[in-house]
């Protein structure tokens, strides 16, 4: 049996517990899970794109809320870069009889949901730009307001795009630097560029003497969140 190691002092921050207590807060404020809406930012296809379809049935299979958008870009900037297409390209492949019949299932699932409209791709010219994400158009923001509970950015590029592709003191705390969004966000990324925020001081003096390229050598993750968004 093929397992996954995990080395949890690679991941630097890790807001997973309070993303999923978010959630559930969300959805017993609601009283109705299914009216809350999760979106993505997209980053690369192939198995990280696979994965971000693998999270997004268990979302909407298991009553997590009721609608899941996949934000992608209308072109790729690189060769990995997942647009439109890809999702649907991987929705079929997954459906092939070549697969395993687990494969196959979440496959026919996630074309359910599409054919639903539970599960929606959205391609818009906002992501292939440089722009910073507080320079985001005021309709892009209004829907995020209205139609996102949570918002899942991905990769570092998004990332560098947050915090203004500023060199931030590491230790600032990431509410401080991204006070912007109109909806709680959590954004996963592996550490390839030098800025960084939200890391306690004493973390970082430890890294800059043990492994002086730990902001950019793709060693090292994080998972952080602000889950109190601001108002418009």
């Amino acid at each position: 049996m093929t397992t996954l190691v995990f080395d949890d002092e690679l991941l630097l921050v890790d807001h997973s517990d309070e993303v999923v207590s978010f959630l559930e807060k969300r959805a017993g404020e609601t009283g109705d899970p299914h009216s809350l809406g999760v979106q993505y930012i997209n980053d690369n296809s192939g198995t990280e794109l696979l994965l971000d379809l693998a999270l997004a049935d268990h979302l909407l299979s298991h009553g997590w809320c009721g609608k899941v958008t996949l934000n992608v870009k209308m072109e790729p900037m690189y060769v990995s870069d997942a647009i439109g297409a890809d999702v649907h390209e991987h929705i079929a492949e997954m459906q092939r009889l070549t697969h395993t019949p687990e494969v196959q299932a979440l496959g026919k699932r996630l074309a359910e949901f599409v054919s639903k409209e539970q599960l929606e791709v959205r391609p818009d010219i906002f992501w292939n730009l440089y722009t910073f994400y507080w320079e985001m158009p005021s309709e892009l923001q209004t829907r995020w307001a209205r139609e996102a509970a949570l918002v899942i950015i991905k990769g570092d590029l998004n990332y560098r795009r947050l915090l203004g592709d500023r060199l931030w003191p590491p230790s600032t705390p990431i509410d401080e630097v991204v006070p912007y969004l109109p909806t709680a966000f959590v954004s996963f990324r592996t550490m390839k560029s030098p800025l960084v925020a939200g890391i306690p001081a004493d973390t970082v003096k430890k890294l800059d003497k043990e492994d002086p390229k730990w902001r950019f050598n793709g060693k090292r993750a994080i998972i952080q969140s602000v889950l109190t968004p601001s108002s418009l």
